[in-house]
């Protein structure tokens, strides 16, 4: 069996709807998470999808200048910036999270979006962030 990314999709649902969640992601190894804004997620959140499996991080959130909480997806770009450079420190791509502001509410770009970003996942390969699971089996902990 080829090798599948998983995918973690965080939507902001003022921009995206809920189409996300009938996305092309769930026919594949993913999940679809609503948000109420981009801004909103921040590195915990980022780490825990990884922690629990993702291969990559997309978040959809609305148009720059245009976000329903004046700038939220602005503050989740300039955390996502840092937190690449975290990831890269530690030798994973920061490519691994991806972000795409635009409005789309009837879904129609989602699954290109989506398949554009399993095709660069595969190319990388799977994670090697370790869950915790697998850190303890590796540490002998």
């Amino acid at each position: 069996m080829a090798y599948q990314p998983k995918v973690i999709c965080f939507a902001c649902k003022f921009s995206w709807g809920f189409a996300v969640a009938s996305a092309k992601l769930n026919k594949q190894n993913g999940s679809a998470i609503p948000l109420i804004c981009s801004g909103k997620i921040d590195a915990s959140h980022l780490t825990q999808a990884f922690n629990q499996g993702a291969d990559g991080v997309l978040v959809l959130g609305c148009n720059e200048g245009d976000c329903h909480f004046m700038d939220g997806n602005l503050e989740f770009k300039k955390r996502t910036m840092l937190f690449r450079e975290v990831l890269k420190a530690y030798g994973i791509e920061g490519s691994r999270i991806r972000y795409f502001f635009g409005l789309d509410a009837d879904g129609s770009s989602i699954d290109q979006i989506i398949e554009d970003f399993t095709t660069d996942l595969k190319t990388m390969g799977p994670s090697i962030i370790l869950k915790p699971q697998e850190a303890a089996k590796a540490w002998n902990i």
